[in-house]
């Protein structure tokens, strides 16, 4: 996967220059988590069946947070997409706001050595 995912971008918009979340809580934790499946469905990892959320690959994607998501939906029972928002959506934006500040200061360090 390359580029910034739909949470990296997420994390941006929510996120004033002072750190301050102005999406507030709940609203950026179910976001993120509904981008976490969103990316997980464009990749050709979970599917929707019967009203159901079932992975349908559950080879890692090579992106921590998404592989994390992927093996909590894989070793759980099958559930309705909104369940599994709840779900995944706790801690969901500390750990995708370390994410985008690693990637974003590993781009910056391949750029500045350029």
């Amino acid at each position: 996967m390359n580029g910034l995912l739909l949470t990296d971008e997420l994390v941006l918009l929510a996120y004033d220059d002072a750190g301050a979340n102005r999406l507030g809580r709940p609203h950026l934790d179910y976001g993120l988590a509904g981008a976490v499946l969103l990316e997980l469905a464009l990749a050709g990892r979970v599917e929707v069946a019967d009203k159901r959320l079932v992975v349908t690959d559950p080879s890692p994607t090579g992106v921590p947070l998404l592989d994390e998501a992927l093996a909590t939906v894989g070793d759980g029972r099958p559930r309705k997409p909104k369940d599994w928002i709840g779900k995944l959506a706790k801690g969901l934006p500390d750990r995708a706001a370390l994410m985008v500040a690693t990637t974003t200061t590993a781009a910056i360090a391949v750029t500045t050595a350029s």
